[in-house]
């Protein structure tokens, strides 16, 4: 059985700003990570934040259990891998010039 105090040990990954509390459920208890909140340059109202759940034995879940890492761009969600492909996009419209 997982108690409080092997939950308080439990570490989460560099960048994490903020977690949720751990939520009690099947088949193991978590809790919803997030990383620093940050406003898009000279953009109203935009801002993006990833976020992801962790596990009690610490993995990061990879979508396969609850909801996968996402990265929050102001009210919008994309799945990591999304994000990423707008990434992309954008560094190669930056270099384009």
């Amino acid at each position: 059985m997982t108690t409080a105090t092997d939950l308080a040990n439990v570490p989460h990954p560099a960048g994490v700003v903020n977690t949720d509390g751990w939520q009690d459920d099947t088949p193991m208890p978590y809790r919803i990570l997030f990383g620093e909140l940050r406003n898009t340059g000279g953009v109203e109202h935009t801002t993006v934040q990833a976020s992801a759940v962790q596990f009690t034995d610490g993995r990061i879940n990879d979508g396969s259990v609850q909801e996968g890492p996402h990265v929050y761009l102001g009210d919008e969600t994309l799945s990591s891998a999304k994000a990423r492909e707008l990434a992309a996009a954008l560094s190669e419209d930056s270099r384009r010039g």
